[in-house]
């Protein structure tokens, strides 16, 4: 059978470890001209670990945001030492065979639209009367992402 008939599955069937190596050199060359994570003033954050881990804390007076990629890998972010000048900041997950842990203030409002598939994502903070008392009815941060067979947490 041939695949709009230039390439065969046999083709495929032979090639597909040097693809799969390709594909990864591809995303390390990528990730080559971003910024380092563990700078503590930056506004944002940009953390990746693929088969390894990461440990990172943010201290920025004005947070906005960033992104974060956990694969095979874990990434442990600490922002308890920063504050959102102009609210909401955004972070964008993903999760895949990891697992993400964002420490955060405990009075700060977090919204999370995360899509766990086999996975979890879940606020493990205990209900608090301090963030209830500071409420403005806007979060403070967004979670936007997914999570696929690992996980995401949001921690005090």
């Amino acid at each position: 059978m041939l695949i709009l008939d230039l390439i065969s599955w046999e083709t495929i069937s032979r090639w597909w470890p040097a693809l799969v190596i390709l594909m990864g050199i591809g995303i390390l060359v990528n990730r080559k001209g971003r910024p380092f994570p563990s700078r503590k003033g930056t506004e944002t954050v940009d953390l990746l670990a693929i088969l390894s881990g990461v440990d990172a804390d943010s201290s920025s007076e004005y947070f906005r945001g960033g992104d974060i990629t956990a694969i095979f890998g874990g990434v442990d972010l600490d922002l308890r030492g920063s504050k959102i000048k102009e609210p909401p900041a955004r972070i964008n997950v993903i999760s895949m065979f990891g697992g993400i842990d964002v420490r955060v203030p405990e009075e700060w409002q977090i919204e999370m639209d995360v899509l766990p598939i086999l996975g979890s994502a879940e606020d493990e903070r205990p209900r608090n009367s301090v963030r209830k008392e500071n409420s403005t009815g806007k979060p403070d941060l967004i979670v936007t992402g997914f999570a696929a067979f690992g996980g995401f947490s949001i921690k005090d």
